[in-house]
């Protein structure tokens, strides 16, 4: 996971829109905050359902399906987010608990409720990774952003964005994967009848 976010962090850093100290390129232009967050959702969405459906497939029995739902969970997390904290309630660069936390848990609501739907068809508990996606990516978010490099001057977004990027992605993607792998501990391994 860690790999995956780090990974969709540093491309995310070439989203820009209007004076965007973050954008190192501007790759994917656009014009709002909510296209913003569907963009960047899009692209975490990808590597993390594509990634976690190669690790959990075949000792869960995850179904395809997993990947472009996990990617509208994403995409509408992110877009959902952005649009609700930076249009709606809060007015701020990275680093404001507020952002971050609800950020992360507007995020974490979309992608559980997605990848709860088809854990059901899986060895997965829907309740428990519903439970655990939630609280894996909204401590994540807020851990990476806010604890850890929100308190970076905002002028190395701009000169170091691909790495701080990534590095934000791979510090959030380790703890979602460490909070939602507390669900496969209690499955035990299948055994092939001989």
């Amino acid at each position: 996971m860690a790999l995956a976010w780090a990974a969709s962090g540093y491309l995310g850093a070439f989203i820009g829109f209007e004076e965007d100290v973050g954008a190192i390129g501007e790759f994917f232009n656009v014009d709002s905050n909510w296209e913003w967050g569907l963009t960047y959702g899009l692209i975490y969405g990808a590597f993390v359902g594509v990634s976690s459906w190669l690790f959990l497939r075949d000792r869960v029995r995850l179904p395809f399906i997993w990947i472009p739902l996990t990617i509208v969970g994403f995409t509408i997390g992110n877009g959902l987010g952005s649009y609700v904290v930076y249009d709606i309630w809060v007015d701020g660069p990275y680093g404001n608990p507020v952002f971050d936390s609800l950020y992360g848990f507007l995020n974490g609501l979309c992608i559980a409720l997605v990848q709860s739907f088809v854990a059901r068809q899986s060895r997965l508990e829907p309740l428990l990774w519903f439970g655990l996606t939630v609280a894996g990516v909204t401590v994540g978010e807020y851990i990476a952003w806010y604890l850890i490099l929100g308190q970076l001057p905002y002028e190395w977004f701009d000169a170091f964005a691909g790495p701080i990027e990534a590095a934000g992605g791979a510090i959030a993607g380790a703890i979602f994967g460490g909070t939602t792998g507390i669900a496969l501990l209690p499955l035990t391994p299948e055994v092939d009848d001989i």
